[in-house]
């Protein structure tokens, strides 16, 4: 009888969102659902130190997805996590919060983003070809604020 209750309140918990909010955030996150993404992964952060383990991997996720929902605090977070963790940050994280933001439409953030990873990683083939996509993807869609941080920045006449 005990086993039966012990069951039935571990499905009840699961019913509830008893679950990791690390892995319930980045399975809101696969499924598109960037709102509740982070707000697990705040979730999963804040009861996390930036010396655990999988900090780092909760905290650009979480921008992965911040992307989606509010590009200018996404391109504003990431930049603090990457001064704050310059060892930690590789331009790999650079290139999925680009990619990200290109895919949300966030172009001017982005060009920022991208602006400190090509400062960062000058060695980096990956973030000049996303550089270039922002660019591109800027000229299609007519944004202006990013076509004039892009040329502010020396990179409009790169093409």
């Amino acid at each position: 009888m005990q086993k039966h209750l012990a069951s039935l309140l571990l499905l009840s918990l699961a019913a509830c969102g008893g679950g990791d909010p690390k892995a319930d955030g980045f399975a809101a996150y696969g499924s598109g659902d960037y709102t509740t993404a982070v707000a697990k992964l705040d979730e999963a952060l804040a009861s996390r130190t930036q010396a655990d383990a999988d900090y780092l991997e909760i905290a650009v996720g979480r921008c992965q997805a911040l992307a989606h929902v509010d590009a200018a605090k996404c391109q504003k977070e990431f930049l603090a996590l990457a001064g704050a963790n310059a060892d930690g940050i590789q331009s790999q994280d650079y290139s999925m919060i680009i990619s990200e933001l290109v895919a949300a439409k966030g172009f001017e953030p982005a060009v920022m983003v991208v602006d400190d990873g090509i400062k960062r990683f000058t060695e980096s083939p990956k973030l000049v070809q996303l550089k270039d996509k922002i660019v591109q993807e800027s000229k299609k869609a007519g944004d202006a604020g990013a076509l004039k941080a892009l040329d502010g920045l020396g990179y409009l006449g790169d093409d």
